[in-house]
């Protein structure tokens, strides 16, 4: 069930990733900021346990890097090479903030690979400009790339109080290591694919075709990024069933991991058990 870190390399792309576990494949994606082995450090060792789990690190994150233009579809399309690679046909995938957009990207363009799909604290079609807006003027900037790829450490101390729930006040010299291992890289390739997102995230429109009983939204209810109403309407949207946590921010995988794992456990069981 240990893990082991791998590069994938194509002519245009180098994609990081850790692997681990044995079963059917699911695939964790994580959102802006850090590694994807860091943000699902939590869930890792649980679900390795019943399936082989997937972390890739995104495209200009962690050390993947791509030639490509930075968009949702060069995150997807690197994704489903991963997987051809490693000669894996259909996973399951769970999305937390950005890497819920790249989710709905994922679905969109290669639905027949993707067995369900879990949401986190990721708005997808439902993404809604007026939140944002508020969003934006209640912390002072005029640009999401302000808040989520932040210039130095004082700047990425604002983005954790904002994105956790409790309370995190680090050291000086930690909190400069953590930026320059994981925000000071790509910070142009970031702020573009912030810069695009609301033009090219799958709309309500693109999304017709699908199946209900593939999705799960899960969000925390004290969410500051993406507002709780903004999952509402996405599981309304959808017609899917919504888990919210109380007491519990952005990244409800780590404020509430226990209850989290639990609740996308059994999700998956019920997935297996209909396939």
């Amino acid at each position: 069930m240990g893990f082991q870190k791998h590069i994938f390399e194509q002519e245009d792309l180098t994609l990081s990733y850790s692997i681990g576990g044995e079963g059917e494949t699911l695939l964790l994606i994580h959102g802006f900021g850090g590694e994807g082995d860091v943000t699902f450090i939590r869930q890792l060792p649980y679900f390795a346990k019943s399936y082989q789990v997937i972390v890739p690190d995104l495209l200009w994150f962690g050390e993947s890097n791509s030639s490509k233009t930075p968009s949702l579809n060069a995150q997807a399309e690197a994704i489903i090479q991963l997987l051809d690679s490693l000669n894996i046909d259909k996973v399951h995938i769970v999305g937390l903030s950005y890497g819920g957009f790249v989710c709905f990207e994922l679905y969109r363009t290669h639905k027949e690979r993707i067995q369900s799909v879990v949401i986190v604290d990721s708005p997808g079609p439902s993404f809604n400009l007026n939140y944002l807006d508020e969003f934006l003027d209640k912390n002072g900037v005029k640009a999401a790339s302000d808040l989520f790829v932040p210039k130095n450490a004082e700047e990425l101390q604002r983005l954790m109080d904002i994105v956790m729930y409790r309370d995190i006040k680090l050291p000086a010299s930690i909190l400069q290591n953590l930026f320059d291992k994981y925000w000071s890289r790509f910070q142009k390739e970031q702020t573009i694919l912030l810069e695009e997102l609301p033009e090219n995230k799958v709309t309500f429109n693109e999304f017709t075709d699908y199946d209900q009983d593939d999705f799960l939204v899960i969000w925390g209810k004290n969410d500051e990024v993406f507002p709780y109403q903004s999952g509402l309407d996405l599981a309304k949207f959808l017609n899917c069933d919504i888990i919210a946590f109380n007491r519990s921010g952005h990244i409800v995988s780590v404020d509430k991991a226990r209850k989290f794992n639990h609740a996308l456990s059994q999700f998956l069981n019920r997935e297996l058990k209909n396939n």
